[in-house]
């Protein structure tokens, strides 16, 4: 039978393009090796020369370890649109068909990783700062194979064919817990905020700000001035439209349609600092002389979205009244032939630094006043980027120290693996 000859790890005997490394396919390698071995207990598999029975306690051995870790410090992939769905074909089979213990451990990630869906899901759409995040996802809106889960779980949003591990959840035993539902849409008047890490190191350290307009997910834990391969830093979702998506980064490549990692829209090819602070986030960008492109650059659908261009900030404006601005350290250009026409804005320089900032109850009039109140500045010779607002303390973002308010560090509120939430009153 070709489960009995099959290479279920690198242990094994074989000479294959299987890809054994990433967290989601080293879970979903363990379970198959898990549910062959409990199937043919008796029969030997000829890889390892292992009866069943052995492969499925080596099975166990090798998911204990696993969960250990992302128990312990969370996903690698966090928000990953492309990467959840594979990780629900391992952890949905085990809470199906594992022994207790082990079926217990899924259903527990399984709520855990559905509690970071909904906070990052709006009208329908999961989207939000990612671990592993691809051009085509970033841009697909409700086709991404994530969405249908969400549409399932929170009975609200979009269906398509992604649907590899989909039959499993609407099928199977496993429901999301109630509570969380509450995330998915803010009441009108409300606010949502969260904060956790992820990864190890910890490689994320998230922030949400979220409205039932729109919402702004960074991740202020990536290493400033490293590669960024796909971690996706900064993300702003409109409730207005399903393709209402802006989002700002270095690009990695040259071609807008490449498949590099990074590439021109996913990923960073040099990783800024981010901090966030409730509605505000700064981005510090050092590139360097040996940056492959000299220029960052920020994506705004038109989907949904309008478009205000004044000097050095860009305010986005959303059909059912949801407002955000860009605001930059230097001149901002934008796009007006080839493929990022209309929708892609540059900021050029070797060292640079952007405002993101969402209103709390301004019209656009009030709102472009106030942006017009506001300074943004580098210092230190691009070292530090100070954000000066008339009605809040000054933020200040430091390459080495991280986010400041005033003169307080901000970095080391974060709780741990387990979302920190709070809904409150717009101010």
């Amino acid at each position: 039978a070709p489960l009995l000859g099959f290479r279920y790890w690198v242990d094994e005997p074989g000479n294959d393009v299987m890809w054994f490394w990433s967290e989601n396919h080293a879970l979903c390698f363990h379970v198959s090796q898990l549910l062959a071995g409990l199937s043919f207990p008796e029969d030997i598999f000829t890889a390892s020369g292992r009866t069943g029975t052995e492969q499925a306690a080596i099975a166990i051995e090798r998911l204990e370890r696993w969960l250990d870790s992302v128990e312990e410090e969370g996903l690698a992939e966090w928000n990953s649109a492309a990467y959840y769905p594979v990780d629900f074909i391992g952890l949905l089979a085990l809470v199906e068909l594992a022994p207790q213990a082990i079926a217990d451990r899924a259903r527990q990630l399984c709520d855990r990783i559905f509690t970071m869906v909904a906070l990052h899901t709006l009208a329908g759409v999961p989207s939000g700062s990612m671990g592993r995040a691809y051009d085509k996802e970033l841009r697909a809106g409700p086709l991404t194979e994530l969405a249908p889960f969400a549409a399932v779980a929170f009975g609200k949003g979009w269906l398509n064919q992604g649907v590899a591990s989909l039959p499993l959840f609407a099928a199977g035993g496993y429901a999301p817990p109630d509570e969380i539902s509450s995330y998915v849409v803010p009441a009108p008047g409300k606010v949502l905020t969260a904060r956790y890490s992820q990864g190890f190191g910890p490689a994320a350290l998230l922030s949400l700000y979220k409205t039932r307009h729109l919402q702004l997910s960074t991740n202020s834990g990536a290493r400033p001035g490293g590669h960024g391969h796909q971690q996706h830093v900064l993300d702003l979702r409109f409730a207005s439209h399903p393709m209402a998506r802006s989002w700002l980064n270095h690009p990695g490549e040259d071609d807008p349609w490449g498949q590099q990692r990074p590439s021109y829209w996913a990923g960073n090819g040099v990783l800024p600092r981010v901090g966030q602070h409730r509605n505000a986030a700064l981005v510090l960008y050092h590139l360097g002389a040996q940056a492959r492109l000299d220029f960052t650059h920020v994506y705004a659908a038109r989907a949904g979205l309008t478009h205000h261009l004044v000097g050095d900030t860009l305010i986005l404006e959303s059909h059912d009244g949801g407002l955000v601005a860009y605001k930059s350290t230097g001149p901002l250009r934008p796009i007006t032939t080839g493929p990022g026409a209309g929708i892609e804005y540059r900021s050029l320089g070797p060292r640079q630094g952007w405002a993101v900032l969402v209103p709390e109850g301004q019209s656009l009039d009030a709102f472009a006043a106030y942006l017009g109140q506001s300074r943004l500045r580098l210092g230190s010779g691009g070292d530090t980027l100070e954000l000066e607002r008339p009605d809040a303390a000054t933020l200040t973002l430091d390459w080495g120290k991280g986010l400041l308010i005033g003169d307080q560090t901000h970095e080391q509120g974060f709780p741990g693996v387990f979302p920190a939430v709070t809904l409150e009153d717009l101010r």
